[in-house]
């Protein structure tokens, strides 16, 4: 039976995480792993030089654990669940994305689903994401599920950012099983940034739509390629300056159900200066995103 691990650390987003693969793992028939980390730092009470403190802080983790389990005792009664359906593990670390990722491996998790605060600014470059952390330490496909503010169900569609890459082509694949599961139809997005800056004013507009119909074209070989039949997908291409902007605010406009995507798994000073369009897409788009790691 395959599985989907699900972060809980007993916030509402995370409960709009399990909600979401409750639903999910019931149509699929998949057992859920319930993972809480609990983060206090409870090796500094072994070494810790006051006596009194070491055994304050040991007496906060022991009550830390036992609360734990106790309130996701109360979360799994609430949400109906039954011992077929779950699995509960508690974990010890002081590194939550790291903790996370490790059980997704050892449990081989199909899926890792987990809620998203969404932090922006300054806090979230003081804070960073858990989310984003754990999609740098898993190789585990990671779907992050935001609460939408869209009043009406969304489309059956699922959106995939490509850029004609390996990664953007494996995205696909996989969106397209996802999509001939629930019946919904793939769009196929390309984002066409600023690459006319060197054209001529006079010029430009000519060669805008010269460079569209070359990307639709592009993409019509692409599915044709890999087997997709017309009636299966919408190819759409379209301007913006931020690739991860313009797929987030397509995707809401379109009301897609989830945006599949791929990521090229930059690392060290090259992630830290260039970012990640998969990180972006995740702090900036509203319906569930889908990361397949590369």
């Amino acid at each position: 039976m395959s599985s989907y691990l699900v972060p809980i650390d007993f916030s509402k987003y995370s409960n709009i995480a399990l909600d979401y693969a409750i639903a999910r793992a019931r149509r699929r028939k998949a057992k859920l792993i319930l993972v809480h980390v609990i983060v206090e730092n409870f090796l500094a009470a072994a070494t810790a030089e006051d006596s009194g403190s070491a055994e304050l802080m040991a007496k906060a983790q022991e009550f830390a654990r036992e609360n734990a389990r106790k309130v996701m005792r109360r979360l799994v009664e609430r949400k109906g669940l039954t011992p077929r359906e779950y699995r509960a593990v508690f974990i010890e670390h002081l590194d939550a994305a790291g903790a996370i990722a490790g059980q997704a491996r050892k449990s081989r998790a199909r899926m890792i689903i987990m809620g998203s605060q969404g932090r922006s600014g300054w806090q979230r470059f003081f804070s960073g994401s858990v989310a984003e952390a754990t999609l740098r330490a898993t190789h585990r496909p990671l779907l992050i599920v935001k609460k939408s503010k869209l009043a009406k169900p969304p489309a059956k569609a699922l959106l995939v950012p490509i850029d004609f890459s390996k990664v953007s082509e494996r995205s696909i694949k996989y969106a397209r099983a996802i999509a001939k599961a629930e019946k919904e139809t793939l769009v196929l997005l390309h984002v066409v940034t600023d690459s006319d800056r060197m054209v001529p004013f006079y010029l430009r507009q000519n060669y805008q739509r010269a460079v569209v119909k070359e990307q639709q074209g592009r993409i019509k070989q692409l599915a044709r390629r890999l087997g997709i039949a017309p009636r299966q997908y919408r190819g759409i291409v379209v301007r913006g300056r931020d690739a991860a902007v313009a797929v987030a605010k397509e995707a809401k406009k379109l009301r897609v159900s989830m945006i599949v995507t791929g990521s090229h798994g930059r690392a060290g000073l090259k992630h830290l200066l260039l970012g990640s369009v998969a990180e972006k897409i995740l702090r900036y788009a509203s319906c569930p995103v889908l990361v397949l790691q590369k």
